[in-house]
């Protein structure tokens, strides 16, 4: 990885992080799982049974860009729906927020189409390798919970080997710390309400799976 392209790309994102498309800071309450066809199939049904509505279809397109400290994440997402085709930039870190670590996260969106050739030019000059990138499909659905703005996403891919297949994200946004441990129990009781078990064991990143399949 040569250091001087690093930092030059580093410096980019963060210029473009602070542009006019730039969303503030935010925490991403994350948790997904690991399913089984059945149970895929068996919560399309389920989650509209019990209050949340289709909200989108996509098709993603997941690449990751070398990052300057270990734990940090760099994604373009390119995002294809009925609406059309559009770009996110998202940048993610580690912090550590109510004794557990959650990701907090910038985004921006939509990235202009300039910004994102300048990023992935940069990014595999940068690596000097091929970046990371797979795709999946993706249907969200919404609901309020405990006065909380819930996402469930069904997700599929057959792009990252042995982790290839279905899998269910529950995520909460919180905009500060004092929503933090409100979302940690409302998708705790989720995954205990659709999945029978809130000590079900979680699936781990999608970045992570992909880096996996590839060794």
């Amino acid at each position: 990885m040569t250091p001087l392209l690093l930092r030059l790309l580093w410096l980019f994102v963060n210029i473009r992080a602070m542009g006019a498309s730039a969303k503030p800071n935010q925490f991403e309450i994350e948790r997904k799982y690991r399913l089984t066809l059945e149970e895929f199939n068996a919560l399309q049904t389920m989650l509209e049974e019990r209050g949340f509505k289709r909200a989108c279809k996509f098709a993603l397109t997941d690449t990751f860009l070398p990052a300057k400290n270990k734990g940090e994440l760099i994604r373009v997402r390119d995002q294809k729906g009925s609406d059309g085709t559009s770009s996110v930039l998202t940048l993610k870190s580690w912090v550590q927020i109510a004794g557990q670590r959650e990701r907090e996260e910038r985004e921006v969106d939509p990235l202009d189409r300039l910004s994102r050739s300048i990023l992935l030019i940069f990014g595999r000059r940068a690596a000097d390798a091929t970046l990371l990138s797979y795709t999946k499909e993706r249907e969200e659905f919404q609901a309020e919970r405990d006065g909380l703005s819930v996402t469930a996403a069904l997700d599929y891919t057959d792009q990252l080997g042995e982790f290839s297949g279905y899998y269910l994200e529950f995520e909460v946004i919180a905009h500060d710390n004092n929503h933090v441990e409100r979302a940690r129990a409302t998708i705790s009781k989720l995954v205990a309400e659709f999945l029978g078990d809130a000590g079900r064991p979680q699936a781990p990143s999608y970045k992570d799976m992909l880096e996996r399949s590839k060794r």
